[in-house]
C-alpha cells in the first residue's frame, strides 16, 4: 500500500503487513481499509478482524517510523505529517465467548435434565433445572456457531448459526419437542366380575370407519397388547361363551399443537408445527360377567366360648331366619353379591348383630358368651364385717355395696378387671375370669395406716423436698422436717426417693399397724473423675470399678463418675497386659480434683528366660496410684518355661507344677483359650484354629501372683 503526499517534493511509503493468527494454518484473519479525507492529504486507516479474532495491536516493522508519533494500540489509525517510510504490521488474538447459559425445556416449559448440548465441537450436560453453561474456560473463539442439542425421546435441535460477539453474556433457551407417532398401543386385561382370576380365551374384535374388522383373543394372563395403526375412533367387542357380550369406543386423538405464552401455535425454526407428546397407549380392563347372575351360600356355625355346638339359635340373614341344626349351622343361599345384615340371638346369651359385604362363599364362624349374674361381695380384711358404700367397677360398668357388701353385675362369659375402693380403706384390685362356674368374687380390703417417711442425711439433719413416691402411683414432698406422711394399706410397699444432689434410695416398708415410722437416711452424691496413663501416655480402654459401677477411659484417659454416696470406697483400674491398681478413697474430697492413676506393664518373658522391662513412667503429684507390687512376676514362676516360641497347633508350659490357672489372650485383650492347671510338670494348650498373630500367654500361681508371655501363632 502506498501512501504519498502530492504536493510535496519528498515522498514517504507507508507500508501495512497483516500477521496471520493462526500460524499453522497461514490464514489472514484481518484486512486493512484506507479513506483518504476531505482535505486529500491525510489517510485514516481501520483494521476489521474477522470473526474469532480480535486486533491485537500495531507493531512497528525494522524500526520504520520509530520516531513517529503513531497509537499502535488503535485498530483506526490517522496518518498523516509522516516524514519517514513507515512499515507497520497489524498483530490479532483468538477472541473466545464470554459466557452462554442454554436453557434446555420440554414442550410443557419445564427444564431438562441430562440434554447433551453441544457448541463448536465442545460438549455439555444439563444440570437438573436444564441448564448448560459454556465459558471462557471452553477456548470457543467467537463467530457464527453450530449448536445441537439431543436428549432421548425428543427430536434433535440444531442451529445451524448461532451468533456470539466478543464479551457477550448470553441466556438462551431452547425447547426439544416430541417425535410424531403414528402407531399407538391398546393394552387389554380380561378378568372376571370379582376380579379373582385372570380370564383366558376372551375373543377381541377391534374395528374402526377406516379399518376391517381385527380379531384377537387373550393370553392365559388374560391379556392381549393390540397395535393401533393410526389416530382415530375404534370400535372394541369382547365375547366368550356364557359370560355378557361388552362393546367398548376407543378415540386416539391426534397430537395437538402447542402453543407459546401468547397463545401463538408453535413452530421450529424451519417452520415446522412443534407438538405435544402423543397419548401412545390406552389401557381397558374388562370384568367378564356371567349370563346368569353370581349367587353365593353363607353358613353360620354358632358355639360357645367352649366351642361346644349351639343348637335352635336363631340367626337371621337378609331378613330370613333360620335355627342352627345340631352341629350348630345354619345355612343361606342364593344370595347374590351385595351387602346383608345379620342378627343372632339365643336365650342366655349376648346377642350378636352386623353386616356382611357379601362376594364369595362364606363360612362364619360365632361364638356366643353367656349372660351371667357376677356377685362382689366387700368386706373388712381385720373382722370380715360388710361394707356398705365400697366403690366397684367391673370393666366399664360401677355399681356401689349395698348393706350387705355386695355389688350384682349382669356380665358376659370371659376375663375382666375388677377393682374395689371405699373410703378409709387401701384399693383392691385383680384380674378374674367369669363364667358360670364362678359367679361370687369375696374382696377383702385392708384399713389404711398412716405411715411415716423421715428423710434426714448421713448425720440426721432432716432434708425437706425430698420426693417419696411408693409404689402404685402414690407420691409426695418431706416437709420442712423432712417428713412425708402416707396413707398406706396393711402388706408390702416399695419406696424410692429422691432429692437433688442426693443418692437416691430405694427399699420396702412393711405396714402392719397405723402410726408406723420410717427413716431413710439420704447421702450426698460425690463426684470423681479419673485420669489413667502408662508409659508416659494417656491410656485409653481401661476398665475402672468404683462403687458397683463401671466406666471405660475415653481417648484421653480420663473418665468420671457420679452419684457415688459420701464414706470410704475401694476403687480399682484394670487393663489388659497391665498390673491391676486398687485403691481406698474417702468422698467427698477435700479438694476436686482427678485420681491420677499410673498402670504399670506386667513384667514378660521371652520363652529362654530373657526379661523385657517396662518403661519408667514420669514423676507424678500426690494423688498418683501406682501398681501393687503383688502383681508382678515373683519367684513361684520364675522356673517356668513357654516352648516354642512360634506356635501352631500347641503350646508347651515346662515346670508347670506352681500353675494353678492360665489365659491366652490376643492382642485386643481377648481371652482364646483359658483353664486351670492340675499340678503337672507339663502343661498343653492345644491352639488349633486360632489366626495367625501376635498372643500372650498369662500364667497364675496359688497366691494368685502372674507370669506373662509374649508368643506369635503362625
Amino acid at each position: 500500500m502506498y501512501i504519498g503526499a502530492p504536493k510535496a517534493a519528498q515522498t514517504y511509503t507507508v507500508d501495512f503487513v497483516i500477521d496471520p493468527a493462526d500460524t499453522d494454518k497461514g490464514e489472514i484473519v484481518g484486512d486493512v481499509h484506507q479513506v483518504v479525507k476531505k482535505d486529500g492529504n491525510a489517510r485514516q486507516v481501520n483494521v476489521m478482524p474477522k470473526d474469532g479474532y480480535r486486533f491485537s495491536g500495531w507493531e512497528i516493522v525494522d524500526d520504520k517510523g520509530a520516531n513517529m508519533n503513531i497509537s499502535l494500540a488503535s485498530a483506526l489509525l490517522d496518518v498523516m505529517g509522516v516524514t519517514e517510510d513507515v512499515e507497520l504490521k497489524a498483530t490479532f488474538i483468538p477472541d473466545y465467548l464470554n459466557l452462554v447459559v442454554f436453557t434446555v425445556l420440554d414442550p410443557s416449559g419445564k427444564g431438562i435434565e441430562g440434554a447433551k448440548v453441544t457448541m463448536a465441537g465442545v460438549e455439555k450436560m444439563t444440570n437438573s433445572q436444564g441448564q448448560a453453561t459454556f465459558d471462557v474456560k471452553d477456548k470457543i473463539q467467537i463467530g457464527l456457531l453450530k449448536v445441537v442439542v439431543e436428549k432421548d425421546g425428543y427430536l434433535t435441535h440444531t442451529i445451524k448459526q448461532y451468533k456470539v460477539n466478543s464479551s457477550e453474556s448470553l441466556y438462551p433457551s431452547i425447547t426439544l419437542t416430541y417425535p410424531v407417532q403414528d402407531n399407538y398401543l391398546l393394552v387389554v386385561k380380561a378378568q372376571d366380575a370379582e376380579q379373582l382370576f385372570d380370564m383366558e380365551g376372551v375373543t377381541l374384535k377391534l374395528s374402526s370407519a377406516a379399518m376391517p374388522e381385527k380379531t384377537y383373543t387373550t393370553d392365559a394372563n388374560g391379556a392381549k397388547t393390540i397395535s393401533i395403526p393410526a389416530t382415530g375412533e375404534y370400535t372394541l367387542v369382547a365375547e366368550k361363551d356364557g359370560f355378557k357380550r361388552q362393546t367398548h369406543t376407543l378415540t386416539y386423538e391426534p397430537p395437538k399443537q402447542l402453543l407459546d405464552s401468547e397463545g401463538k401455535p408453535m413452530v421450529d425454526e424451519e417452520g415446522n408445527p412443534i407438538y405435544e407428546k402423543p397419548e401412545e397407549t390406552k389401557y381397558l380392563k374388562l370384568e367378564m360377567e356371567p349370563n346368569m347372575p353370581q349367587t353365593y351360600r353363607v353358613a353360620f356355625t354358632v358355639s360357645n366360648i367352649k366351642g361346644e355346638a349351639l343348637q335352635d339359635v336363631a340367626v337371621e340373614f337378609n331378613s330370613v331366619s333360620k335355627m342352627t341344626n345340631a352341629d350348630g349351622t345354619a345355612v343361606f343361599e342364593g344370595l347374590e353379591k351385595g351387602q346383608y345384615g345379620y342378627a343372632i340371638s339365643f336365650a342366655g346369651y349376648v346377642s350378636q348383630q352386623g353386616d356382611y359385604m357379601l362376594s364369595s362363599d362364606m363360612a362364619e364362624p360365632v361364638t356366643l358368651v353367656k349372660e351371667l349374674s357376677f356377685t362382689v361381695v366387700v368386706k373388712d380384711k381385720l373382722n370380715d364385717a360388710a361394707l356398705q358404700g365400697a366403690e366397684v367397677f367391673f370393666g366399664d360398668k360401677s355399681k356401689l355395696t349395698d348393706a350387705d357388701g355386695k355389688a350384682v353385675f349382669t356380665v358376659e362369659e370371659g376375663e375382666e378387671i375388677l377393682r374395689v375402693r371405699a373410703n378409709g380403706y387401701a384399693e383392691a384390685s385383680k384380674t378374674i375370669v367369669v363364667d358360670q362356674d364362678s359367679n361370687e368374687q369375696i374382696i377383702s380390703l385392708s384399713l389404711l395406716h398412716d405411715v411415716t417417711f423421715m428423710v434426714t442425711d448421713l448425720n440426721g439433719v432432716a432434708l425437706p423436698d425430698a420426693h417419696v413416691a411408693i409404689a402404685g402411683g402414690t407420691e409426695k414432698s418431706t416437709d420442712v422436717n423432712g417428713s412425708a406422711i402416707f396413707e398406706l394399706g396393711a402388706g408390702e410397699h416399695s419406696y424410692t426417693i429422691t432429692r437433688n444432689g442426693y443418692v437416691a434410695a430405694k427399699g420396702s416398708v412393711n405396714v402392719e399397724s397405723n402410726g408406723q415410722n420410717v427413716s431413710i437416711k439420704l447421702s450426698r452424691a460425690c463426684q470423681l473423675a479419673f485420669e489413667v496413663y502408662a508409659q508416659g501416655e494417656a491410656l485409653a480402654n481401661a476398665l475402672i470399678t468404683l462403687a458397683g459401677m463401671e466406666q471405660m477411659t475415653n481417648a484421653e484417659g480420663r473418665a468420671s463418675f457420679s452419684d457415688i454416696p459420701e464414706g470410704s470406697h475401694t476403687y480399682t483400674v484394670a487393663y489388659e497386659g497391665y498390673m491391676t491398681v486398687e485403691k481406698v478413697v474417702e468422698l467427698p474430697l477435700s479438694a476436686s480434683k482427678p485420681e491420677h492413676v499410673v498402670l504399670k506393664p506386667v513384667k514378660t518373658e521371652e520363652p529362654n528366660g530373657g526379661e523385657t522391662e517396662p518403661k519408667d513412667d514420669p514423676e507424678d503429684g500426690d494423688n498418683t496410684v501406682e501398681d501393687k507390687p503383688t502383681d508382678v512376676a515373683v519367684d513361684a514362676l520364675a522356673e517356668v518355661k513357654v516352648m516354642p516360641t512360634l506356635f501352631s497347633d500347641y503350646l508347651l508350659v515346662e515346670h508347670a507344677d506352681k500353675v494353678v490357672s492360665y489365659r491366652l489372650l490376643s492382642l485386643q485383650g481377648v481371652a482364646v483359650r483359658l483353664g486351670a492347671a492340675e499340678g503337672l510338670e507339663q502343661l498343653r494348650i492345644e491352639t488349633l484354629g486360632l489366626p495367625e498373630g501376635f498372643y500372650i500367654l498369662q500364667l497364675v500361681d496359688a497366691e494368685g501372683q502372674q507370669r506373662a508371655f509374649r508368643l506369635v501363632k503362625r
